[in-house]
């Protein structure tokens, strides 16, 4: 009887310390299952974060991408706009046409193109300065002609 007493109370400690480490096992299982709950939504989190931080970068990117293209096509046309323009389309239009004129002289001798000269720089008064710029503020139309249709995109 001693010899079943000492048995049953070994299996009594056995069961005991079994469902001790049962409860153990379980507690610890649940530990880990917060555990992995945490991390995959702080893992969330940090995704969440990243994805709005590429976002934020790339539209960043694209206003800066804007400015700059904006910035640079108000460069473009305040040249376009300005004196400095006028006046070397003026003395490239000049250079051409003296040129052109004494080729036509070379080619035709007999013919008379007295008439067809420029007015020079010295007569800045009246309706001559105010055609030259007209002239040149057509110039200008033309020219930014020409840089909108360099910009066009194929289709």
């Amino acid at each position: 009887m001693a010899c079943d007493r000492r048995v049953i109370e070994a299996e009594e400690r056995t069961a005991y310390e079994k469902a001790l480490r049962l409860k153990e096992a379980e507690a610890a299982q649940k530990r880990e299952d917060e555990l992995r709950a945490s991390l995959s939504s702080a893992l969330e989190v940090e995704k969440k974060a990243h994805a709005d931080e590429v976002e934020a970068h790339r539209k960043t990117k694209d206003q800066v991408s804007q400015l700059v293209a904006d910035e640079r096509e108000k460069a473009v046309i305040e040249y376009l706009e300005s004196d400095e323009l006028g006046e070397e389309v003026a003395g490239l239009f000049r250079k051409v046409y003296i040129a052109c004129l004494d080729k036509v002289k070379e080619l035709y001798p007999s013919l008379d193109l007295s008439g067809a000269a420029l007015p020079s720089d010295a007569d800045d008064e009246g309706d001559n300065r105010e055609a030259r710029v007209e002239l040149r503020s057509t110039n200008t139309g033309v020219a930014r002609f020409a840089w909108n249709w360099s910009r066009r995109r194929p289709t």
